[in-house]
């Protein structure tokens, strides 16, 4: 069953596959730069605005990843166009976005308190 998802030579892209992914690469990488010039042209506490560049960071980084993975895949690249890579890519999104979910809501909160305080 598995057996595809681990080939170490996947066959080649068909067309929509393809520009699904450049579609998701082109988003997150816009993403990346809308949140930065929102960042920039109206700036936050320090507290506030780290979240909000960690997920510009996870952004960057992910729009990266998927055009060298894309890259791979369509260069037909044994072992670095397997398919496993975007799972691996996925899964570390996952963690790094509960991370930045839990400074959001559990540690922002908590500095905004302490800067009300103070």
């Amino acid at each position: 069953m598995f057996s595809a998802f681990f080939s170490f030579t996947p066959p080649s892209l068909a067309s929509w596959a393809q520009t699904v992914w450049i579609v998701v690469a082109i988003a997150t990488l816009v993403g990346d730069i809308v949140i930065t010039t929102r960042l920039k042209r109206r700036p936050l506490p320090a507290y506030a605005a780290a979240p909000w560049r960690r997920l510009a960071h996870l952004l960057a980084a992910t729009a990266a990843v998927l055009w060298v993975l894309l890259f791979f895949r369509s260069e037909g690249i044994p072992f670095l166009s397997a398919r496993f890579w975007l799972t691996l890519l996925a899964i570390g999104d996952a963690v790094w976005l509960a991370r930045i979910l839990r400074q959001l809501f559990v540690t922002v909160p908590k500095q905004r308190v302490a800067a009300a305080a103070e």
